[in-house]
This record gives structure tokens, C-alpha cells and sequence, in this order.
């Protein structure tokens, strides 16, 4: 008998372990304020916007964000990701991106469960371009979001 409730607190601690949350990939908190950094290799990191946290729990993280382009200009939007449900070797999220640019994207995007259980959320958003999109915590400091437009780390303001 002890044997058998050994092995089944076991295997819940294990699937545990392996469960689904956004909190694995960002280093913010619901409500932080945060500075946007880009760093290209070799440089320092230069100040690109800033953004807060609107959501965060294990299924839902919803960023606002205010990137400043070109010319002063900023351009403000949201990133809104929800965690759906495990298929296979996958979980599937709803993603909602839109900024004032009028770019919009709405879709379901697959993650792959083996990489996302080690600390990276990565997926392609299939839209007029693909687009690749990767999140992780950077040593104790920063979030990093990789994107075929570049690399920002978000730091708590």
C-alpha cells in the first residue's frame, strides 16, 4: 500500500513538473511595468519602448507594449496568448497580436511541449509572412523574445 501511494504521489509530481505555464517564460509579475532593450552582438543595449503586464497566470499573458520607431513615432499594441489545450506532442495556443498599425493576428499556433517544458516558448504565426517567435528567461534580470525582426529583452522598470 505505501508503495503504491509512493508511486502515485511520484507520477503527480512529475506531470507537475511538466505542466503547462506562461509563468516558465517571463520574469514579470501581472502589473510590472517594463523597460523594451535591444541588443544586437557586440553593442549595448539600447532603450526601444517600454510595456505592463496586463495578465499573467499559467494559461494567460497579455502584454501591452509601446515600441518607438523611426522618427520618434511610437507604435502602441497588445500581445495576448492563451494556453488552449495538449495535443500529442504539442500545446496549442490562442494568440491575439494587434497594434495601431492595424497589423492584426488571430490564430491557434502550436508549441512544441518538449521545448516549452525546458524553459522556451517558441512557435511560427502563419499569417501574410511567417513569422518566428521565441520567449525565455535570460539570467535573473531579463525576459528575451527572439523574432525574425530581432531580439528585445524585457527588464521590470
Amino acid at each position: 500500500m505505501t508503495r503504491k501511494v509512493f508511486v502515485t504521489l511520484l507520477t503527480v509530481s512529475i506531470s507537475s513538473l511538466n505542466a503547462f505555464s506562461f509563468r516558465n517564460y517571463i520574469r514579470l509579475k501581472k502589473n510590472d511595468t517594463y523597460v523594451l532593450f535591444s541588443k544586437a552582438k557586440g553593442e549595448e543595449p539600447k532603450n526601444v519602448g517600454y510595456g505592463k503586464v496586463l495578465q499573467l497566470s499559467a494559461t494567460k499573458l497579455h502584454l501591452y507594449f509601446e515600441i518607438i520607431v523611426p522618427f520618434g513615432k511610437k507604435n502602441a499594441g497588445h500581445l495576448d496568448l492563451r494556453y488552449i489545450k495538449q495535443k500529442g506532442k504539442n500545446y496549442i495556443i490562442k494568440l491575439k497580436g494587434y497594434d495601431q498599425m492595424f497589423v492584426q493576428i488571430f490564430q491557434d499556433v502550436l508549441v512544441d511541449k518538449f521545448i516549452a517544458n525546458n524553459g522556451i516558448l517558441t512557435f511560427n504565426i502563419d499569417g501574410s509572412q511567417k513569422i518566428f517567435f521565441q520567449m525565455t528567461k535570460r539570467n535573473n534580470k531579463y525576459t528575451q523574445i527572439i523574432t525574425n525582426y530581432g531580439r528585445v529583452l524585457l527588464k521590470k522598470n
